[in-house]
């Protein structure tokens, strides 16, 4: 993970030294964004994960019979 310092210089793009609205404003559509993407990327590893598990149980059913 990086330093707030490294958030806040990305952030600054004008490098006035500076966090002006538009680019606080940049600053969280973007972590909203990646949160977003982060939570997405979540239930598609769980969906995987969950299908994954049927299938087994269905093929130990299968062998069991």
């Amino acid at each position: 993970r990086g330093s707030i310092d490294n958030v806040l210089d990305e952030a600054d793009i004008d490098k006035d030294g500076r966090i002006s609205l538009p680019e606080f404003q940049k600053l969280l559509r973007q972590a909203s964004m990646e949160m977003e993407q982060k939570k997405k990327d979540h239930l598609e590893d769980s969906h995987k994960k969950r299908t994954m598990e049927q299938n087994r149980r269905k093929s130990h059913q299968r062998k069991v019979k």
